[in-house]
């Protein structure tokens, strides 16, 4: 690990649960000082209330990675804040992402892909360019937030897998970019957690406006039983964030959970008539609904 990491500070963006608030705690045990930007101001207070006793410094602030002027004001309050305690930005990270609905593609709008790849995809671009000089300046540790599931494109979640795997993309393109900056590129693939991204209740709700509506036990088979069979320790993620903000010789890519391990990755290296044929199983095995329109049982 490197020395006196007290003496970093680090940028989260969505900071206010999950992932997110996981390391900035962890952060701020450790004593770093840590800007965290939140999407809702009920967030920001939330990190100021629950960790106004950590042992490294806080800068909560609002910030709304699909808006240029809000990710340019907070680009203002960071640049403030290392100047007034005399530190170069150690590391980035691009935490931020949303699910987006759970459907079959023909069930989806444009405007579904688009919510998905304007939070997930463009926002942590957004971010990079309006912090890319103080990134260079500061030789800063890029972190982004991938997916699993660019190893395992599963049927229903092809929003979220769409703008999950350009992010991917883009960031082992400025990997490249950034390397004679002295720039690292890191790129975090959790599997599946249980996180307020996957809300049982969020589910099963967003399912019924969709589904038009097939019975809520059938429903429940293939997205909720799958989110509750998904750990709910999200430790390994939390490590793995801290090892690629920290460790001497960082990886250049974090392959997190033991289905992202055991299943994703070795699936992702299969035929592509052998994928077929395994996710066909995998729906047979969730007994995967049809829509109600076409459910003739």
């Amino acid at each position: 690990m490197l020395e006196k990491i007290n003496d970093k500070v680090v940028l989260v963006t969505g900071a206010g649960s999950g992932f997110g608030k996981a390391i900035v705690e962890k952060c701020l045990d450790e004593g770093v000082t840590v800007l965290a930007a939140c999407h809702h101001q009920q967030s920001l207070e939330e990190l100021n209330k629950e960790f106004k006793n950590k042992r490294g410094q806080l800068k909560a602030f609002t910030m709304d990675i699909t808006s240029a002027e809000s990710i340019q004001a907070g680009l203002a309050l960071v640049e403030k804040t290392l100047k007034e305690t005399g530190k170069d930005l150690h590391a980035l990270i691009n935490n931020a992402g949303i699910r987006g609905k759970l459907f079959v593609d023909a069930f989806m709008t444009i405007d579904d892909y688009k919510d998905a790849i304007d939070v997930n995809t463009y926002g942590p671009i957004r971010v990079t360019h309006a912090f890319q000089q103080l990134i260079k300046k500061s030789k800063t540790r890029l972190i982004y937030c991938v997916s699993g599931s660019t190893m395992f494109q599963a049927p229903s979640i092809a929003p979220y897998t769409v703008s999950k795997s350009a992010l991917d993309a883009y960031a082992s393109c400025i990997r490249h970019e950034m390397l004679p900056f002295g720039v690292k590129v890191i790129t975090v693939q959790p599997g599946v957690f249980r996180t307020n991204l996957n809300a049982v209740t969020k589910v099963l709700k967003e399912t019924e406006e969709v589904w038009m509506i097939p019975p809520e036990s059938k429903r429940k088979r293939v997205y909720v039983d799958v989110v509750e069979m998904s750990p709910t320790d999200i430790t390994p993620v939390v490590d793995a964030y801290f090892q690629a903000l920290f460790a001497k010789y960082p990886r250049l890519n974090y392959i997190v959970g033991k289905d992202a391990k055991l299943i994703f990755l070795p699936y992702s290296y299969l035929p592509t008539q052998i994928q077929v044929w395994i996710m066909s199983q995998f729906q047979k095995f969730f007994n995967t609904p049809i829509p109600a329109i076409t459910d003739t049982d």
